[in-house]
């Protein structure tokens, strides 16, 4: 993939990420259900928090995702699910 965006020589940012959105708790909720598939005897729980409870000094937006249109356009790249990537990731 790199290659070809080299040979278009794209003076733009692209934004690469998989074709779903995901919360950062989604994609939690997904590694630890993926390590109970996987029959893990110990595993963490998911407590859900409040972005206010966080006392974050910088302010967070309530929906905030990159667009990947212009990857999508000029490269027609093929994503691998997010769960087989969890998975795969967990097994090394």
């Amino acid at each position: 993939m790199i290659q070809k965006i080299k040979k278009l020589d794209l003076p733009q940012i692209f934004h690469f990420t998989g074709d779903k959105q995901f919360t950062p708790y989604t994609i939690v909720s997904l590694i630890l259900k993926t390590l109970k598939k996987m029959s893990f005897k110990e595993y963490a729980k998911l407590n859900v928090a409040n972005i206010k409870e966080l006392n974050l000094q910088a302010k967070r937006p309530k929906f905030s995702v990159l667009d990947n249109t212009k990857v999508n356009n000029y490269l027609n790249f093929k994503r691998t699910s997010i769960r087989k990537i969890i998975k795969s990731i967990l097994l090394k």
